[in-house]
C-alpha cells in the first residue's frame, strides 16, 4: 500500500492568525494528479491517465471521484485505487474526519 506523503500546515491562535484561517493546508502535485487540502477538505485532481493502487489518503469519510467520461470511483478506508484512460480525468471532493 502506497502512502500519500502530504505536508499539512496548521494554523491557529499561537500563530496569532484569524479564526477564518485556523485548519489544516497542504498541497502535493504529481505527474497524473494534484492532491490539495483546504481547511477541513480533500481536494482530488486527477489528470488524463492517472493511475494508483492503493494510495493511502489523509484519514477521509468515504465518498466519490466523478470522472469526465460519467464515471465514478469509489474511494473506502482513505484508499484511492483508480485506472484512468488516455482521455479520462477526474474531480473529488472530501471531508477530513479529523477537524482542524
Amino acid at each position: 500500500m502506497n502512502n500519500l506523503e502530504l505536508k499539512l500546515i496548521r494554523y491557529d491562535e499561537s500563530n496569532e492568525n484569524f479564526e477564518a484561517i485556523k485548519g489544516k493546508y497542504g498541497q502535493r502535485g504529481e505527474q497524473k494528479a494534484v492532491f490539495t487540502v483546504i481547511k477541513n477538505l480533500l481536494i482530488i485532481n486527477l489528470e488524463n491517465g492517472a493511475d494508483y493502487t492503493d494510495l493511502k489518503l489523509p484519514e477521509i469519510y468515504d465518498g466519490f471521484v466523478m470522472c469526465s467520461n460519467g464515471t465514478r470511483i469509489a474511494v473506502r478506508n482513505s484508499t484511492l485505487n483508480c485506472h484512468l484512460g488516455d482521455d479520462v480525468n477526474g474531480f473529488g471532493i472530501f471531508v477530513l474526519k479529523s477537524w482542524n
